[in-house]
């Protein structure tokens, strides 16, 4: 049966279920949770995945405790992660499986990632249906896949898992994955294919240095005085 315009559903899946080791309730709050600019990284993002949508779109924000109401953001839904702390780091990628898309487009969006306008509208608009990492040369941003590649999403994440587990790799986390959907040696920082370079003001943040840095090239750009 044909599919219709109206059928196309996008699942934008925030996740925000990782354990934030290295941020270190910088600032009392989890990273997700910090404001910029008066608004919190997720509800950036769900701001503005709203505002540059090319189709219908299904916004779940995942995390580990289904009562912090902080987690609740208009124009999404909150799901509680399926945590397997067997998985370790690669559990925040896992335990959004039952959320990954049968029928269309999937973007696996980092909760702890500022977006600039520019990023998010290229992310919406992307039409190629290759897995694909939109991300800076240091900094994993979103990872965006269709079904046919779903068997290769998970085979990559149980790859960098096990690998892990042998201890042949220090993380099994966003790069680490990468490597394995690319067939790179999983320890060698190598970015070669199934990348999209993020050039602007957009960033994660592992470390309290790291928002700290942002802030004053925010201020910069902006003209608001950091919080």
């Amino acid at each position: 049966m044909e599919t219709k315009k109206s059928d196309v559903v996008t699942n934008c899946i925030i996740i925000c279920a990782g354990e934030a080791t290295r941020w270190n309730n910088y600032l009392g709050v989890p990273k997700h949770l910090i404001k910029i600019g008066g608004e919190t990284l997720i509800e950036r993002a769900v701001k503005l995945i709203h505002k540059y949508k090319t189709e219908e779109v299904k916004i779940s924000i995942v995390v580990k405790d289904i009562d912090d109401k902080r987690y609740f953001v208009e124009g999404a839904e909150t799901v509680e992660a399926n945590l397997h702390p067997e998985n370790l780091d690669s559990d925040k990628f896992f335990s959004s499986q039952h959320l990954w898309n049968k029928s269309g487009r999937t973007l696996v969006i980092y909760g702890d990632v500022w977006f600039s306008d520019e990023a998010m509208k290229t992310i919406m608009e992307y039409k190629d249906e290759e897995w694909i990492l939109f991300a800076s040369v240091g900094e994993c941003f979103v990872q965006s896949f269709y079904p046919k590649d779903l068997d290769k999403h998970l085979t990559a994440l149980i790859t960098a898992r096990d690998a892990h587990l042998n201890g042949e790799t220090i993380r099994c986390g966003g790069w680490e994955h990468y490597r394995a959907i690319c067939g790179h040696p999983l320890t060698k920082h190598l970015i070669q294919g199934n990348f999209y370079e993020i050039k602007d003001l957009t960033d994660d943040f592992d470390y309290g240095s790291e928002y700290d840095k942002f802030m004053l090239r925010y201020y910069k750009i902006f003209g608001e005085k950091p919080n």
